[in-house]
């Protein structure tokens, strides 16, 4: 896999030890605070149930004040031997609605307006890679069925049309977030966060107003793009160990969907949040930023701590609170214990609306394919997959390491950057201006894509297109060009 075997576990996931111990299993038998006795590291999924139903249960006798405290001393009784201390605060944060936010009219009192105003700069500056690691970020949020239920719900992103329209429209947002201040009434961002406010709360409404058979019916795909599910999982399970009961707790949300009460959380938003800070800060050389410094990445923490309390993210679960180390920690622990063992379960629906996302970003923005970002996503998490690497095609794997030369080479050149910026977003600025000839063509490409797919997957063949060859001979070209820049530097 070659940069993946350089990512150490130790670099990516908890501590060593911590690790180790997740994987020697054992029970250790303690008492909750309740007096409760539970088998830590051997609790079944009864005994899971009955935990977050007792939980459910209790919280509303405890003072809205006091509630977030007694939920994490509770979830330290039951799960602080098999998950860390941030992710006990991160689930603490499921069972608070995402409509509960703080009132935006005012700012925070930590809110430093220089340090939002630098994070601002950062994200500009560094667009390409930031946008880049923004998409990556969604296959790891999207594996969370909560996380992606609402998106299938609405109909939004379930075809590469309806995905592009979707992400073109965030992105422009995104945009306006970074570059007018949320905080001036009037202005793009500040109208756009009301906005985006105004949809999650129809999206919330409609889902509680649902019967929950309905909701599972209508967030379930019935003919899923989804070639590569089944060989990502093999690599994955070959890759990762089991979790130990309890280590993601949130699972019994899955299991027992009634518990969920059948709406939006903080837990959710605030794992969202994740998406646009994680990786980006973890591994920022990964994604072309080569010169950033400390400094720099906690004034982009800080910008989407701001960011997060605007959309509705209680401080007390914000996930970009505290210094960036914290947020660091957080990351790797969300990465390591919630991410990796989420990837052996993800559904047909969480490949099908990531390929239709993949798919609808070539419709202005050509060169990557699905499998470039399954590979980066290996690296990054420090899972192996062979069986995914050994499947790709000529094309596909010049695409691949035609992007990681960009990230890892290219980007460290005078004016590359530059270049590569602008070259985005002029892409997404015609994108804005296509005509509706244009969105017909794109509408028929995405409706033959995927019917394409549901015919040669009933006769097992390969797909092949003619942007197949357009995009080798483009990335050959882009070989040549970035061989001699790098020539040029060296």
């Amino acid at each position: 896999m070659g940069r993946q075997d350089e990512i150490k576990s130790n670099e990516l996931g908890c501590p060593t030890s911590y690790g180790d111990s997740l994987r020697t299993g054992g029970t250790t038998s303690v008492e909750s605070n309740d007096g409760e006795k539970w088998k830590e590291g051997n609790l079944s999924d009864g005994e899971m149930l009955r935990i977050v139903e007792k939980v459910n249960s209790e919280i509303t006798t405890i003072p809205k004040e006091q509630r977030r405290e007694w939920l994490i001393e509770k979830f330290n009784g039951y799960f602080s031997s098999v998950m860390p201390k941030s992710l006990i605060e991160l689930f603490a944060s499921f069972f608070f609605d995402g409509g509960s936010g703080p009132n935006i009219d005012a700012r925070p009192n930590w809110l430093d307006i220089d340090k939002f105003r630098r994070g601002q700069k950062l994200a500009l500056d560094q667009w390409f890679g930031i946008s880049y690691a923004n998409l990556l970020s969604l296959f790891i949020v999207f594996s969370f069925e909560d996380g992606l239920k609402p998106l299938i719900l609405t109909n939004a992103s379930s075809t590469p049309y309806t995905a592009f329209k979707r992400y073109l429209s965030t992105t422009t947002r995104i945009q306006n977030w970074y570059s007018t201040d949320p905080w001036t009434p009037g202005t793009k961002a500040y109208n756009d966060i009301r906005a985006v406010r105004r949809l999650h709360v129809m999206t919330r409404k409609k889902i509680q107003e649902m019967p929950l058979d309905e909701y599972s019916d209508k967030t379930t795909l019935k003919d899923a793009w989804c070639p590569a599910l089944s060989r990502m999982r093999r690599d994955v399970e070959s890759a990762s160990s089991v979790p130990q009961t309890g280590q993601c707790p949130y699972t019994v949300f899955n299991n027992f969907p009634q518990l969920k009460q059948h709406k939006i959380n903080q837990g959710e938003m605030s794992s969202t949040q994740f998406a646009f800070v994680g990786i980006q800060i973890l591994h920022p050389k990964f994604f072309g930023m080569h010169n950033v410094t400390d400094e720099d990445l906690e004034a982009y923490c800080h910008l989407w701590r701001g960011l997060g309390y605007l959309l509705g993210i209680d401080d007390d679960f914000n996930f970009c609170r505290g210094t960036l180390e914290e947020v660091r920690t957080r990351s790797r622990d969300f990465l390591e214990y919630w991410v990796k063992p989420n990837f052996r379960v993800v559904s047909p629906e969480w490949e099908h609306m990531t390929r239709c996302m993949v798919e609808g970003l070539q419709y202005y923005v050509p060169g990557s394919s699905y499998e470039t970002y399954l590979l980066d996503l290996a690296e990054i998490t420090n899972i192996h997959m062979p069986r995914t690497y050994n499947a790709l095609s000529y094309s596909i794997w010049i695409r691949h390491n035609i992007v990681r030369f960009c990230f890892n080479h290219a980007s460290k050149l005078p004016g590359v950057r530059v270049f590569l910026n602008r070259r985005v977003i002029a892409a997404l600025e015609k994108a804005r201006n296509f005509d509706e000839d244009k969105h017909q063509e794109l509408k028929q490409r995405s409706a033959k894509t995927i019917d394409s797919y549901l015919q040669q997957s009933k006769i097992n063949k390969p797909i092949n297109s003619w942007d197949t060859f357009v995009n080798a001979i483009w990335m050959w070209t882009a070989i040549l060009f970035f061989g001699i820049l790098l020539a040029w530097q060296y």
